[in-house]
């Protein structure tokens, strides 16, 4: 029984700071929503950055490189996910997968 009381005691001296706390006040509330609100249409409305730039890759060509060889699992990945990626840039470059294994990828990093 003294261990139940002892923790009730612990939890009490915890909990204590927070007993001072009161709820907001409704015309603090309204100004916590108002504030809220207009956050949310700030970034709702903001205009994005103009598209001065979507051509950019209209007509290129993308080398990636990878650093292991071709029918391994990494070659696979970049097979399935080069068409997903050309559609997705502005202009729709081509993308070319070029497969340099070897010396634990230092080949393709040079």
């Amino acid at each position: 029984m003294a261990d139940v009381q002892s923790q009730a005691a612990k939890l009490a001296s915890i909990t204590a700071p927070l007993s001072g706390l009161r709820p907001a006040s409704p015309a603090q509330r309204d100004k916590n929503i108002l504030g809220a609100a207009v956050a949310l249409a700030a970034i709702l409305l903001a205009s994005p950055a103009p598209a001065q730039d979507a051509d950019f890759y209209r007509g290129k060509e993308i080398k990636w490189i990878l650093s292991a060889g071709a029918g391994g699992g990494y070659s696979t990945y970049a097979q399935v996910f080069a068409p997903f990626l050309s559609a997705h840039l502005p202009g729709k470059p081509a993308i070319v997968i070029q497969n340099m294994p070897g010396a634990g990828g230092l080949r393709a990093m040079q």
